[in-house]
């Protein structure tokens, strides 16, 4: 519930880049990663994918998230070799795996992460159990409380006559996936205190307390464009983009925040920004960049449920919620 599934991921990430955000580029060599990319397309194309198979590419996705090779085996210890996996259920246990591979400098995200999940269960059963209506009273009883401005909308969605399950699971996800990738961000600088509040600001692109998710990957490219060598606009554009006129127009409308490109048009932004190649500036790059997209994405999404009245409350409750705590 409050964890998105591979194929809701790559409908956040754009068409052929779920694939990038999991395992990064694809490398078709010897010790690339070119295996891992086709078991991932599998599970995308509804196959059922056997264990070993499954165990090869959470390895390497863990990996690819820093958790060292000893956390990667023992997450993966225990894991039933018998059963083979669908999209669904290999979701399940990539977040599940996940949450024990994090290494301990990801001591706050790996925590946030297993809650996620352990909500997600208790939702996921309800709802399972007793349907729409169920789900709305566990909602209301467990969790209003805690923040009536964004459960509430939520179980009312589900009380509906016809109930508005799929917008309600989508804000759901959405809360799950934007408050992992806050969590991700605030600690990719040792979580100190004076820093957050900037850092989850210009994730969420928030003014006065509001926040403007749909404007956060434009405002980052707006901070690269800053922060380069080439700080006015048509130079970096020319740079970054080109000079042919419609990458001209295009790169105009990630600005505007009228168009939100795909993971995999991001990174070839990165890559003109003059980064060396594995350095930790270049992975930064890499994850914040990744990171403005989900928000922004996410919320373009829930722009396609007219149920739902606030499409920007599950980033918002994520923003109040984190500066809260501090």
């Amino acid at each position: 519930m409050f964890l998105p599934d591979i194929h809701t991921l790559a409908r956040l990430a754009g068409k052929g880049s779920v694939g990038l955000i999991l395992l990064g580029i694809e490398v078709r060599e010897a010790g690339g990663n070119a295996a891992e990319h086709r078991i991932l397309r599998d599970l995308l194309r509804g196959k059922t994918v056997s264990h070993r198979r499954v165990v090869t590419l959470f390895a390497a996705i863990f990996e690819h998230y820093g958790a060292t090779q000893e956390a990667t085996l023992a997450a993966l210890n225990g894991v039933d070799g018998s059963v083979s996996l669908d999209a669904q259920l290999a979701s399940e246990c990539l977040w599940a795996f996940l949450a024990k591979s994090l290494p301990d400098t990801r001591k706050h995200t790996r925590e946030h992460l297993r809650q996620l999940i352990k909500a997600s269960e208790t939702l996921s059963a309800c709802f399972t159990k007793a349907g729409a209506h169920g789900l709305a009273k566990e909602l209301r009883q467990n969790n209003e409380a805690k923040a009536p401005e964004f459960f509430v909308p939520i179980a009312e969605l589900l009380e509906q006559e016809s109930p508005q399950t799929e917008a309600a699971e989508a804000l759901l996800e959405t809360f799950g996936v934007v408050s992992f990738a806050a969590v991700f961000s605030a600690e990719s600088y040792e979580l100190t205190p004076n820093k957050i509040p900037a850092i989850l600001t210009q994730l969420f692109t928030a003014t006065d307390g509001k926040v403007d998710p749909m404007r956060s990957f434009a405002t980052w490219l707006q901070r690269r464009m800053e922060q380069s060598d080439t700080p006015e606009k048509m130079g970096f554009i020319s740079k970054v983009f080109g000079n042919d006129e419609s990458a001209v127009r295009e790169a105009h409308r990630y600005f505007a925040a009228t168009v939100i490109p795909p993971y995999r048009a991001v990174l070839g932004i990165v890559d003109s920004l003059d980064f060396e190649s594995n350095s930790e500036e270049r992975h930064q790059a890499e994850f914040g960049a990744l990171f403005v997209l989900l928000v922004s994405k996410s919320a373009k999404l829930l722009r396609n449920y007219p149920a739902v009245s606030n499409p920007d409350m599950a980033h918002q409750y994520v923003y109040d919620s984190l500066l809260a705590q501090l």
